[in-house]
């Protein structure tokens, strides 16, 4: 009798993405060790952010998802290059702070 050991070394799927002007994003799918036919996503671009999704299905067919999910991401994957790769910039905050100080006196109404 022989004994058989499964890879430790989870299986992974790798699109690489290389534009003229050097810049890449690299699409990984990484089979989870715990369910056969499932998948997590990522995408990493250049200016840092990352894009995650899962996928059921086989190893062909999460080469197609990682496709599907750099066709989804296309918009910012363009909007960061015409930053120059810089991380977008945090949106105003309306909220402001309740300070005690300025807080108007209550009068009771007569």
């Amino acid at each position: 009798m022989s004994l058989t050991f499964r890879s430790t070394i989870p299986d992974q799927r790798v699109v690489v993405q290389q534009d003229p002007d050097g810049r890449r994003r690299v699409a990984t799918a990484t089979r989870n060790p715990g369910a056969r036919e499932q998948w997590d996503l990522k995408l990493t671009h250049p200016s840092g952010a990352i894009f995650s999704g899962s996928f059921n299905g086989d190893g062909n067919s999460a080469v197609v998802a990682l496709a599907e999910l750099m066709a989804r991401s296309n918009q910012a994957y363009v909007a960061d290059r015409s930053r120059g790769d810089r991380p977008a910039a945090e949106p105003f905050d309306q909220n402001r702070r309740v300070d005690d100080a300025a807080v108007a006196p209550i009068t009771p109404r007569r």
